[in-house]
């Protein structure tokens, strides 16, 4: 055997060993295939009171739409696209970078084709088409490029609504599993000793090369509120994750 084709295999072997510990790393983060939004749900437990957790940003009607006699539609429309974001700066600004500030925003939804959940005769009130949300989660610009196409509704009166800020209130508090947490910093720690996840985008094209989630510096932070118990390898705390903003 040559020495490329040795060292060929030698490199689909590391890659092959490094796409098992991500499998595992995945698996316990409920990511991809192994998510599970009933599992993670179960992971949440109500507060007997909520505890004030920073600001949200979220739309209502205006004032002068408020007063209409089909106020009411507008209020049904709103509820089905409105779209609210969290901060613990009650000016949702964040660094773009130093000395660049901006302004979180929210977006309204497209409501996707396939779940339409209004009254038929709502759908005076919207355009259909292939439309794009420009803002993430987060209230922050998508890049054109990153942006997805959405065949859908598109609410024709955006103006009828205006952005409010309120202060936000924690109603649950997350069950953290100390073991889990444990093995899956030991899985980080492999994969990231070897620049395994530049390895696993190369190789197989399903990480986010350079993207700040696989190299632990996401644009958020989980504030915690409040640690609760700590008992049998389990730790209960508040865990509200906001936008960072500094």
């Amino acid at each position: 055997m040559d020495s490329r084709r040795q060292r060929k295999f030698l490199i689909e072997d590391r890659n092959q060993d490094l796409r098992k510990i991500q499998d595992e790393y995945m698996r316990l983060r409920r990511m991809g295939r192994y998510r599970d939004p009933a599992a993670e749900d179960a992971e949440w437990i109500e507060l007997d009171k909520p505890i004030r957790a920073g600001w949200e940003k979220t739309f209502q009607l205006r004032d002068d739409v408020a007063v209409r006699k089909d106020a009411h539609v507008f209020a049904e429309i709103l509820e089905s696209i409105n779209h609210s974001i969290r901060s613990h700066r009650k000016d949702f600004r964040y660094r773009l970078k130093a000395k660049q500030y901006e302004t979180a925003e929210p977006e309204l939804r497209i409501l996707e084709k396939e779940k339409w959940n209004l009254p038929d005769h709502f759908r005076k009130h919207f355009e259909e088409g292939q439309f794009a949300q420009t803002m993430d989660d987060r209230g922050r610009p998508i890049e054109p490029e990153y942006q997805r196409k959405i065949r859908g509704f598109r609410f024709l009166y955006p103006y009828y609504c205006q952005t409010t800020i309120v202060p936000f209130y924690a109603t649950h508090r997350k069950i953290h599993r100390a073991d889990r947490e444990a093995r899956l910093k030991e899985l980080e720690n492999k994969i990231e000793s070897v620049g395994g996840w530049k390895r696993l985008f190369k190789a197989y094209h399903d990480c986010n090369e350079g993207g700040a989630w696989w190299h632990g510096d996401r644009a958020e932070r989980a504030e915690i509120l409040g640690r609760l118990s700590y008992r049998d390898g389990v730790r209960e705390y508040l865990e509200i994750v906001l936008p960072r903003g500094d």
